[in-house]
Protein backbone atom coordinates (compact mmCIF):
# COMPACT_ATOMS: atom_id res chain seq x y z
CA UNK A 1 0.00 0.00 0.00
CA UNK A 2 1.30 3.47 -0.76
CA UNK A 3 1.07 6.34 1.15
CA UNK A 4 -1.18 7.89 -1.05
CA UNK A 5 -3.72 4.99 -0.07
CA UNK A 6 -3.34 5.67 3.11
CA UNK A 7 -4.03 8.77 3.28
CA UNK A 8 -7.46 8.61 1.16
CA UNK A 9 -8.63 6.00 3.64
CA UNK A 10 -7.92 8.51 6.68
CA UNK A 11 -9.82 11.56 4.81
CA UNK A 12 -12.68 9.05 3.82
CA UNK A 13 -12.68 7.76 7.89
CA UNK A 14 -12.65 11.54 8.54
CA UNK A 15 -15.37 12.52 6.42
CA UNK A 16 -17.44 9.66 7.43
CA UNK A 17 -16.96 10.45 11.32
CA UNK A 18 -18.08 14.59 10.42
CA UNK A 19 -21.22 13.02 8.32
CA UNK A 20 -21.90 11.25 11.87
CA UNK A 21 -21.93 14.31 13.73
CA UNK A 22 -19.20 12.50 15.66
CA UNK A 23 -16.72 15.74 14.72
CA UNK A 24 -19.35 18.70 14.16
CA UNK A 25 -18.24 21.90 15.56
CA UNK A 26 -20.86 21.81 17.35
CA UNK A 27 -20.33 18.44 19.44
CA UNK A 28 -17.61 20.30 20.94
CA UNK A 29 -18.67 23.92 21.66
CA UNK A 30 -20.63 25.24 25.03
CA UNK A 31 -23.49 26.45 24.34
CA UNK A 32 -23.41 29.14 27.22
CA UNK A 33 -22.41 32.42 25.92
CA UNK A 34 -22.96 35.57 24.27
CA UNK A 35 -22.36 37.50 20.98
CA UNK A 36 -23.64 41.25 19.74
CA UNK A 37 -24.35 43.75 22.24
CA UNK A 38 -22.64 47.40 22.17
CA UNK A 39 -24.19 49.53 24.68
CA UNK A 40 -24.81 46.97 27.44
CA UNK A 41 -23.33 44.23 28.43
CA UNK A 42 -25.16 40.70 29.50
CA UNK A 43 -23.50 39.49 32.84
CA UNK A 44 -26.28 36.79 33.75
CA UNK A 45 -29.33 35.71 32.02
CA UNK A 46 -31.74 32.35 33.02
CA UNK A 47 -34.37 31.45 30.78
CA UNK A 48 -37.12 29.05 33.05
CA UNK A 49 -38.39 26.05 30.97
CA UNK A 50 -41.24 25.26 32.89
CA UNK A 51 -42.84 28.61 33.04
CA UNK A 52 -41.31 30.41 30.00
CA UNK A 53 -39.78 33.17 32.09
CA UNK A 54 -36.62 35.00 30.97
CA UNK A 55 -34.15 36.51 32.99
CA UNK A 56 -31.47 39.17 31.32
CA UNK A 57 -28.64 41.02 33.50
CA UNK A 58 -27.15 43.65 31.64
CA UNK A 59 -24.71 46.08 32.73
CA UNK A 60 -24.76 49.79 31.33
CA UNK A 61 -21.16 50.47 29.40
CA UNK A 62 -22.29 53.48 27.93
CA UNK A 63 -20.84 56.44 29.40
CA UNK A 64 -23.82 57.83 31.49
CA UNK A 65 -27.50 56.88 31.98
CA UNK A 66 -29.93 54.77 29.53
CA UNK A 67 -33.53 54.27 29.86
CA UNK A 68 -34.65 51.30 28.54
CA UNK A 69 -38.38 51.62 26.97
CA UNK A 70 -38.55 48.02 25.26
CA UNK A 71 -37.04 44.61 26.13
CA UNK A 72 -37.79 41.97 23.25
CA UNK A 73 -37.11 38.20 23.59
CA UNK A 74 -37.23 35.58 20.52
CA UNK A 75 -36.45 31.85 21.35
CA UNK A 76 -37.04 29.44 18.40
CA UNK A 77 -40.59 31.28 16.74
CA UNK A 78 -41.54 33.14 19.90
CA UNK A 79 -41.08 36.57 20.30
CA UNK A 80 -42.06 38.31 23.86
CA UNK A 81 -41.46 41.57 25.03
CA UNK A 82 -41.82 44.17 27.54
CA UNK A 83 -42.68 47.68 27.45
CA UNK A 84 -43.86 48.08 31.21
CA UNK A 85 -41.76 48.78 34.76
CA UNK A 86 -38.46 49.04 32.82
CA UNK A 87 -35.14 50.76 34.54
CA UNK A 88 -32.93 53.67 34.05
CA UNK A 89 -29.48 52.29 34.40
CA UNK A 90 -26.77 54.50 35.51
CA UNK A 91 -23.38 54.55 34.38
CA UNK A 92 -21.36 51.02 35.25
CA UNK A 93 -24.48 49.66 37.03
CA UNK A 94 -26.31 46.67 36.65
CA UNK A 95 -29.59 46.19 35.93
CA UNK A 96 -32.26 43.05 35.45
CA UNK A 97 -35.02 42.77 32.78
CA UNK A 98 -37.81 40.28 32.52
CA UNK A 99 -40.27 38.76 29.76
CA UNK A 100 -42.66 35.94 30.61
CA UNK A 101 -44.46 33.96 27.60
CA UNK A 102 -41.56 31.95 25.80
CA UNK A 103 -42.38 28.65 24.93
CA UNK A 104 -41.84 25.67 27.52
CA UNK A 105 -38.59 23.49 26.95
CA UNK A 106 -37.63 20.53 29.38
CA UNK A 107 -34.97 21.51 32.09
CA UNK A 108 -31.14 21.36 30.48
CA UNK A 109 -32.54 22.13 27.07
CA UNK A 110 -29.67 24.61 25.01
CA UNK A 111 -31.15 27.56 23.93
CA UNK A 112 -30.16 30.79 21.48
CA UNK A 113 -32.04 33.72 22.53
CA UNK A 114 -32.01 36.63 20.40
CA UNK A 115 -31.79 40.03 22.49
CA UNK A 116 -33.66 43.71 21.32
CA UNK A 117 -33.45 46.06 23.78
CA UNK A 118 -34.73 49.57 22.42
CA UNK A 119 -33.09 52.53 24.90
CA UNK A 120 -32.87 56.35 25.24
CA UNK A 121 -29.31 58.22 25.69
CA UNK A 122 -28.84 61.81 26.16
CA UNK A 123 -32.50 62.16 24.48
CA UNK A 124 -31.81 60.27 21.52
CA UNK A 125 -33.18 56.41 20.87
CA UNK A 126 -31.06 53.55 20.12
CA UNK A 127 -31.41 50.03 19.76
CA UNK A 128 -28.92 47.20 20.74
CA UNK A 129 -28.94 43.89 19.80
CA UNK A 130 -27.49 40.59 20.43
CA UNK A 131 -28.09 36.66 21.50
CA UNK A 132 -27.40 34.93 24.81
CA UNK A 133 -26.89 30.98 24.53
CA UNK A 134 -27.37 28.96 27.52
CA UNK A 135 -29.13 25.67 29.19
CA UNK A 136 -33.06 26.34 30.30
CA UNK A 137 -33.21 25.67 34.20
Amino acid sequence: MTYGWAILIIVLVGAALYYLVIFSPSTFSSPTGYTGFGAFQPVAWSYNGSSGDFYLTIGNKMDAAVTITKFQVTVDTTTVSNTTNLPTISKNKQATLYVSGLPTKATGTAYTASIKIDYIFRSLSYTDSGQVSQYTT
